[in-house]
């Protein structure tokens, strides 16, 4: 937060001042209706215990493989990865069976311009050789097969782990990632060799509540108002749920399934939402009340569970070159971060803090504190943050919040105090720590308990919501007039606001006065002349001057009347 602070001076009234702590807005993509969600298919996930016994328990997973590396030297890294072309550890990722649908991933001593997509450069350390092959794998683009199945999946270093993950909840689709180590030695170096957890990328779940392709920005914390409209038929309702702006439908839903079904509802614009209903108990419809109850018991099952969305920081402008001493040592080009949550509303970073490896630790650290909450690295970050990678960086109080930073084509070196600084600022700039959007703190007192803080929210188009309206359609015109109502009370809502600041000031002005007023008096009374006393002592001081002439004047006065009497 920026914090006003003051120098006292002779009447002891502090005078502002502006020191350096920071506080900025930041404004998350995928509020209000102005057509910019930022919700991708993956985004949106389910958190909990299901509230009733009509749906399945709820199991939202992501398909994971980790390839494992044991201890690798620096020195001994290309003979134990790639110690010929022929022998070099291949990581394949697709239909593994096919050849023609996977793509081959090898390590390679290659530094040349012209390196294959497809090589490997090995690098100074174990772990950034870890973060080249990740950043080979996330940019690679091949034909239709090889694009299908990495758009499935990011890679990313997880230690000395290379970490294959969906981006989807559930299974994949045709898609292994396994390392080959064929004809590598290893145990020249007394390891035990490459391997991976996961040959086929199916370990994930999507069982009970699966909003993972759900792309509406509402849909977020706690949902409920399902709707069932018997449809005449024994045992057969229509269900829907309105969230925000979309409705959510299925038709001819069977209330009493023998079987684990699953109960797909859909929106035209939103993305769908599948919910799994548990075999063996359902509920029978035969009327309207059954159906409303049919709706009650899937209102329960959502009770106890809370949707978390990852939305764009769409005030996050990263473009610039990180620059340590002169010296180009990362870049923010290409770089987005994202933002995982219940609630989006008036975000406030405060800090962000970088820094280098200590002592013997390799790993550098990087925290971000929002809204007073602190967001760490949740795998360690090694001396850089690899090309073409995501970090997450988990809230100390829920792990389903959490920030990810994904860097761009150039990797952000972090292994010096120098570095690390320079990266800070340059994270500082691209969030725009520090601009008007800052929280202000003014001292009007002798004391620095005597503070007035300021923090007016945006009234940009984007801030309230309006920066793109559509009111091409009945449907939309409505959405429109309800946006444009919401920002009238938003910007009613800021104009109080600022009334009621310029009333505190005012006031804090008028006391301010006051007190200078009565230390001036006080000032006066300490320091000016008293002229009664003054006048006394001086009328005193004649009085006694003029009775010592007089006494002196009788004196010699004796002498004369002796020498008379004599003579």
């Amino acid at each position: 937060m920026n914090t006003i602070t003051g120098a006292i001076t002779s009447t002891g009234v502090a005078i502002p001042t502006l020191t350096s702590t920071t506080t900025t807005h930041i404004n998350v993509s995928g509020l209000g209706n102005s057509g910019t969600t930022g919700i991708r298919s993956g985004d949106t996930v389910g958190v909990g215990n299901i509230g009733n016994n009509l749906v399945t328990d709820q199991n939202q997973s992501r398909s994971v493989s980790r390839i494992i590396f044991p201890p690798i030297t620096p020195a001994n890294l290309r003979t134990t990865l790639a110690p010929t072309t022929t022998t070099a550890i291949t990581i394949q990722i697709g239909d593994t069976a096919t050849a023609a649908e996977r793509v081959d991933f090898s390590f390679s001593s290659n530094t040349v311009a012209g390196a294959a997509p497809t090589e490997i450069a090995i690098g100074a350390t174990l772990e950034e050789t870890i973060d080249n092959a990740a950043s080979a794998i996330n940019k690679f683009v091949g034909n239709g097969y090889h694009n299908y199945s990495l758009n499935q999946v990011r890679a990313y270093r997880e230690g000395q782990n290379l970490v294959i993950e969906s981006i989807d909840y559930g299974t994949t689709n045709r898609l292994d990632a396994v390392a080959s180590a064929v004809g590598v030695g290893l145990a020249n170096n007394g390891t035990s060799g490459v391997t991976a957890t996961a040959t086929s990328l199916n370990n994930g779940n999507r069982g009970g509540i699966s909003a993972s392709n759900v792309t509406n920005s509402a849909f977020v914390g706690k949902i409920s108002g399902f709707k069932a409209t018997y449809t005449g038929t024994a045992d057969t309702v229509n269900v829907s749920l309105t969230v925000g702006s979309h409705t959510y439908t299925a038709n001819n839903v069977d209330t009493t399934a023998t079987i684990d079904t699953t109960l797909r509802l859909s929106s035209e614009n939103g993305g769908y939402l599948d919910i799994d209903l548990r075999a063996g108990n359902g509920t029978a419809a035969n009327s309207q009340n059954d159906a409303n109850n049919f709706a009650s018991r899937l209102d329960a099952a959502f009770a106890t569970i809370d949707f978390y969305q990852t939305r764009d920081i769409s005030s996050y402008k990263g473009s610039a070159p990180v620059v340590t001493q002169g010296v180009v040592t990362g870049s923010l080009a290409g770089t987005t971060v994202r933002m995982a949550g219940t609630q989006f509303t008036d975000l406030k970073i405060e800090n962000i803090s970088v820094n280098a490896p200590v002592g013997s630790s390799v790993n550098a650290s990087v925290e971000f504190t929002i809204n007073g909450e602190k967001f760490t690295s949740a795998s360690p970050l090694s001396k850089q943050l690899g090309a073409n990678q995501t970090y997450k960086f988990v809230s100390a109080g829920d792990s389903n919040r959490f920030i990810e930073f994904t860097t761009g084509d150039t990797a952000i070196q972090l292994d010096t105090t120098a570095k690390a600084t320079a990266f800070k600022d340059a994270l500082n700039g691209a969030f725009g720590v520090g601009t008007s959007n800052s929280a202000l703190s003014f001292q009007v007192g002798v004391t620095s308990g005597d503070a007035l803080s300021i923090s007016l929210g945006g009234v940009t188009t984007k801030d309230i919501g309006i920066e793109s309206l559509d009111v091409l359609t009945r449907a939309s015109a409505a959405i429109a007039a309800d946006t444009i109502d919401s920002a009238i009370d938003k910007v009613t809502a800021v104009r109080a606001e600022v009334g009621a600041l310029q009333s505190r000031f005012n006031f804090a002005a008028a006391n301010v006065e006051s007190s200078i007023s009565n230390q001036d008096s006080a000032r006066g009374v300490l320091l000016d002349t008293d002229i009664a006393a003054e006048s006394t002592a001086f009328s005193t001081a004649q009085v006694q001057l003029q009775a010592g002439i007089s006494v002196l004047a009788q004196a010699n006065q004796l002498q004369q009347n002796l020498l008379k009497l004599i003579g």
